[in-house]
């Protein structure tokens, strides 16, 4: 793997296959909505949790002693949660209302308190309710025989949930997870965008093709139809194509005249990988450039 350099971003070619990939991103963030509402509407089984507040007191204790019996109190209620997950209580509730129970029942301190909260989880609100009904008539069959002087009071009775547990919006849920897939197909674009070992930019040739750059041609839009055929030629004495464009040709020949001086070159051969590249464009400005230094050129067309 190449190391990262930054001239490898290029923001023009990032954009160009944003767009040219962009029905990719929408296909994407498509099927994150439709997968997503599919997901939570046949598939994801929301949970109702019914639950029930209770306070562990202790029997016999007078005025003077209540602070030692609320610090006896909130060391029952931090044990009281196995309790009521127990097999033992668990085999009583279906004993109560039947084998077939789905549910789970949970229990919760409250801080550092005496108070604990009793819920029952069930994919059906119905049946969460019905469990934890059967818990609250049904407790003290146990915690009786596990826990003594020990008295239990409701402080808050069995409630029928209304609404499944977490509050999940379908359809804002949907929305986050569409974006979720664009931003992630973005980003995998944009990093095989980075990733491919294409010409990005003048530096990468010489990194790419492992070769010297020689020199570069500046771009020249397509002038307009309408000009006559003389006036749309790309050569440097047309003064429409611009003085980048004519400059860039002058300091190539500048570069073949320090060869000639230097290695006795005097042959230049212009190809390329495929047709309609600009061999016959760049070969008559190259000419054009030396022969208005002085420089007798002939120009062979092969």
């Amino acid at each position: 793997m190449k190391d990262f350099k930054m001239s490898r971003v290029n923001v023009y070619t990032i954009l160009r296959d944003l767009v040219f990939n962009f029905w990719v991103i929408v296909l994407a963030v498509i099927t994150g909505f439709v997968g997503s509402i599919c997901y939570y509407n046949y598939i994801h089984k929301n949970t109702y949790v019914s639950s029930m507040t209770v306070s562990i007191n202790l029997n016999g204790y007078t005025t003077e002693a209540t602070a030692l019996s609320l610090a006896r109190t909130v060391v029952i209620a931090e044990t009281l949660d196995d309790v009521f997950q127990s097999k033992a209580l668990m085999d009583v509730v279906r004993k109560d209302i039947g084998d077939n129970i789905t549910g789970t029942i949970s229990a919760k301190q409250l801080g550092e308190t005496n108070l604990v909260r009793i819920s029952v989880s069930d994919i059906s609100p119905e049946k969460a309710y019905e469990m934890l009904v059967s818990v609250y008539n049904n407790y003290d069959k146990v915690t009786d025989y596990v826990f003594n002087n020990v008295i239990i009071r409701t402080v808050a009775n069995p409630t029928m949930p209304t609404a499944p547990s977490g509050g999940i919006s379908v359809r804002t849920t949907s929305i986050l997870w569409a974006l979720i897939a664009g931003v992630i197909v973005t980003a995998i674009i944009v990093l095989i965008s980075f990733m491919r070992d294409t010409v990005k930019n003048v530096s990468d040739v010489e990194n790419e093709l492992n070769t010297k750059l020689f020199g570069t041609v500046c771009h020249v839009k397509k002038m307009g139809h309408n000009l006559p055929a003389s006036k749309r030629k790309l050569v440097v004495t047309n003064p429409l194509v611009g003085f980048s464009f004519a400059n860039s040709f002058r300091k190539i020949a500048v570069k073949l005249e320090s060869l000639r001086r230097t290695k006795g070159i005097n042959a230049l051969m212009v190809t390329s990988v495929a047709e309609n590249e600009g061999k016959t464009s760049c070969s008559v400005n190259i000419a054009i450039s030396l022969a208005q230094n002085g420089y007798n050129v002939l120009l062979l067309d092969c």
